[in-house]
């Protein structure tokens, strides 16, 4: 994954004199993944919860014809 630095330092990390971010409980608003990353994790998820739901629709499915036998 590609991480990019924000534009503008955000104000917690002006006076840092932390070496590393790794660890910083602010990380996440000095670094972004890049647009393309941030769109494949999307993408990911989305077809994850398409899985999950479509599971749920198969167990509904099979409830219902157990019921009907």
């Amino acid at each position: 994954m590609e991480w990019v630095e924000v534009e503008r330092l955000p104000v917690e990390c002006v006076n840092c004199q932390e070496e590393e971010c790794y660890n910083c409980d602010h990380a996440g608003k000095r670094w972004q993944l890049s647009r393309e990353n941030g769109l494949l994790l999307r993408r990911k998820r989305l077809v994850k919860g398409i899985e999950r739901l479509q599971w749920q629709i198969e167990e509904i499915d099979r409830e219902l014809r157990d019921k009907r036998e």
